[in-house]
């Protein structure tokens, strides 16, 4: 049999998505602002894709945006251990790199992500989060300003912040190096 690619093996788990959702392309594509012939490629690995087209389908299938990454089958235990190597890149951005922790997770609830907070520079840009899920947060390592709602703190190593829903959030590194913050978010 056959071997995958990556568009093929995304594709697939995209139709899986869409038909245990009970819509037809048209409606996904109505959702998602993109055209169903568009779509009917991508669910059969004809065409690339961006991550922002991925991470609309995610938004609209509720799940993380990770999940189109980790379609591999495997045994149960094996499920339960997630491999450096395998890591998801979630977002670059100026300011930060985000990975994902666990993209296998079986409840789809608890997203164990890293974030790699540059130094401060001339590039540097806030990112205000606000979004449904609630959030704990905890610094391995320097110092990071955080701003929750109208309040700002300054985390050290292992200090902790709980995030509630909905409430806008943005960090700075105020040091040189970079800053390794972790965060788990639960969806509701």
């Amino acid at each position: 049999m056959k071997e995958l690619s990556q568009n093929e093996t995304i594709g697939k788990y995209i139709h899986d998505l869409r038909i245990k959702n009970k819509m037809t392309l048209k409606q996904l594509s109505e959702k998602v602002n993109l055209s169903p012939g568009f779509l009917s490629q991508l669910e059969r690995g004809y065409t690339t894709f961006s991550l922002n087209t991925l991470s609309a389908l995610a938004d609209v299938f509720s799940t993380d945006l990770s999940c189109f990454f980790t379609q591999e089958t495997s045994s149960d235990s094996e499920q339960c251990v997630a491999r450096n190597y395998k890591r998801a890149n979630l977002r670059i951005s100026k300011g930060f790199q985000q990975y994902t922790l666990f993209s296998q997770m079986h409840s789809n609830k608890m997203n164990p992500e890293i974030y790699e907070i540059y130094p401060v520079n001339e590039y540097s840009e806030t990112v205000v989060f606000c979004h449904k899920e609630e959030e704990f947060m905890f610094l391995l390592n320097g110092s990071l300003e955080i701003t929750l709602g109208d309040d700002v703190f300054i985390l050290n190593p292992h200090d902790s912040v709980y995030v509630p829903p909905n409430t806008p959030h943005s960090w700075k590194n105020i040091t040189d190096n970079m800053v390794i913050l972790l965060g788990v978010s639960v969806n509701p």
